[in-house]
C-alpha cells in the first residue's frame, strides 16, 4: 500500500485549507507553531481584551506578568507589542528589548533554580545594548547629542555585555537592516570586513564624507571604553536604570523589557516548576519591576 501523501485526502480528516480560504487568508495561519517566527503574525492577530493592558502606556510604565499554556498566545502577545515600539516602529516613541534567548544563563548554571538575577541582568543588558545600537543606527546624529558619560555608558555597555555585535561581519548585517548600505558595493563590504583595522579604514573614509553612522561606528570602536561608577558596577539594578536613563536621553520615553519563551527551553518545557525556578529571581528583585 502506498503511503499517504499531504495532496491526498484521508478518509475521516477534513482540510482545514476551505476554512482559512473561506475567512480570507491567503496562507495557512497554523503552519508554524512558533509565534516569533510567522512572519505575517501582524495580518491575521487579533487583539484580545487584555491586549491593550498588557502593553500598557510609557506614561505609566507597570509590569505585566502573562500566564498562559504553550500555544495560547503569550509570543504572539510579546511579538506584537515588540513589532510597535522601536526599532521596528518609527512612530513609536518606546524601545523594545526582547529577552527571549536564556541559553547563557542555563548554560551558566546547573539548573533552572540555581540561576541568579546577575546572570538575568547580564543578559538582559546585552539585549538591550544590540537593540539601542540598532536604533541609533536609524538616527545617529542622536548619539552625538548625548552626554559625554552617558556616550561612555553605551560603549561600555555594548564592549562587555554584546561584544559579537561589534564584529565586522555583523555590523554589516546590521546596517543591511536599516537600509544604509543599498548604495555599497557588495565587494567592497567583503573588502572591508577582512580585517578589524580595515573595517576601521573603511568607516574612517566614510566618516570623512559625513557619513554619521560611520562616525557613530567609529566612535564605539575607536574609543576605549570606560565602566561606569563602582556603585553602579555593583548593583544589577542600577546599570538597567542607567540604561533606561540612557535611552531617555536619546530621546525615548521609555523601554519596555519583554521576557518571552521561558517555558520553551529543555530544562522547563514539561515542569512548571522549573519555569517559576528560571523566572523567580527576576520577579524578587522588586527594584527591577519598579523601574519607572
Amino acid at each position: 500500500m502506498s503511503p499517504w501523501t499531504p495532496s491526498e485526502q484521508q478518509p475521516g480528516i477534513v482540510s482545514a485549507e476551505p476554512w482559512w480560504r473561506h475567512h480570507g487568508f491567503t496562507e495557512n495561519p497554523f503552519a508554524l507553531r512558533e509565534a516569533g517566527r510567522e512572519p505575517r503574525l501582524s495580518e491575521y492577530f487579533v487583539h484580545g481584551p487584555d491586549y491593550d493592558a498588557i502593553k500598557g502606556s510609557p506614561d505609566d510604565p507597570q509590569t505585566a506578568i502573562v500566564f498562559a499554556a504553550r500555544g495560547c498566545g503569550k509570543s504572539a502577545y510579546r511579538r506584537m507589542i515588540q513589532t510597535s515600539c522601536r526599532p521596528d516602529d518609527d512612530e513609536s516613541p518606546v524601545l523594545a528589548v526582547p529577552y527571549t534567548d536564556f541559553t547563557d544563563v542555563l548554560s551558566a548554571a546547573r539548573s533552572p533554580a540555581d540561576v541568579t538575577m546577575e546572570m538575568h541582568v547580564e543578559a538582559l543588558l546585552g539585549s538591550a545594548a544590540v537593540t539601542l545600537l540598532r536604533e541609533l543606527l536609524r538616527r545617529p546624529a542622536s548619539f552625538d547629542y548625548l552626554p559625554f558619560e552617558s556616550r561612555a555608558f553605551f560603549k561600555w555597555l555594548t564592549h562587555t555585555y554584546a561584544p559579537r555585535i561589534l564584529r565586522p561581519l555583523n555590523l554589516i548585517e546590521e546596517l543591511k537592516a536599516v537600509g544604509e548600505c543599498l548604495k555599497i558595493e557588495e565587494r567592497t563590504m567583503r573588502d572591508a570586513t577582512r580585517s578589524h583595522e580595515r573595517f576601521l579604514e573603511w568607516l574612517e573614509r566614510l566618516s570623512m564624507d559625513g557619513n554619521r553612522w560611520a562616525r557613530l561606528l567609529l566612535n564605539i570602536l575607536r574609543t576605549q571604553p570606560v565602566p561606569p561608577p563602582d556603585r553602579v558596577m555593583r548593583n544589577p539594578a542600577a546599570l538597567v536604570r542607567e540604561f533606561v536613563d540612557l535611552a531617555r536621553q536619546s530621546g525615548l520615553q521609555g523601554v519596555y523589557f519583554l521576557v518571552d519563551g521561558l517555558d520553551e527551553v529543555r530544562p522547563t518545557v514539561s515542569d512548571p516548576t522549573a519555569v517559576a525556578d528560571l523566572v523567580a529571581p527576576l520577579l524578587a528583585e522588586l527594584p527591577l519591576l519598579e523601574l519607572p
